[in-house]
């Protein structure tokens, strides 16, 4: 029997979308199993159903491919960033720029562009690397929150 090629769309009726999403979950996770098996490869996958209930695949487990994943995130990136505590000449400027806006609270956001326009090219370019690291830092602490706080429950 040859295989067929099947479009892929949104299943309309809910109760075969449901059925679908269980094979093709059980599916999955055995994939993810045999990359593990296969290429001693660290494994996790996490699906969320219609209903909204979880269901995580992991091996070793959920719990380890997660934490090892965040202690890689964490890590210091190929250029070495400053000590803990110290911070960059750029993140103290948008600590700076941040302080100044809060301290006006109304006309907040009139504070931060009086600001930003004081900034030359060479700064703004610093200033977005050190907001950009500042984002990423923030995702991996709500990340971290978020899996705490799913582990408590």
């Amino acid at each position: 029997m040859a295989r067929r090629s099947v479009e892929i769309k949104k299943i309309e009726d809910r109760s075969k979308r449901q059925v679908t999403f269980t094979k093709r979950r059980q599916g999955l996770f055995k994939k993810a199993g045999e990359l593990h098996s296969k290429c001693n490869a660290d494994v996790a996958v996490i699906a969320f159903s219609l209903a909204g209930n979880a269901y995580a695949f992991g091996d070793p487990s959920v719990p380890s491919v997660l934490d090892r994943y965040y202690k890689a995130a964490a890590a210091p990136p190929e250029n070495p960033a400053p000590v803990a505590g110290e911070s960059t000449a750029a993140e103290r400027k948008v600590g700076e720029m941040l302080e100044k806006v809060v301290e006006t609270r109304d006309g907040g956001q009139r504070a931060w562009d009086r600001e930003v326009d004081k900034l030359g090219f060479g700064e703004i370019e610093e200033v977005k690397i050190a907001m950009e690291e500042m984002k990423k830092r923030i995702v991996l602490q709500q990340r971290r929150i978020l899996f705490e706080s799913s582990n408590l429950q």
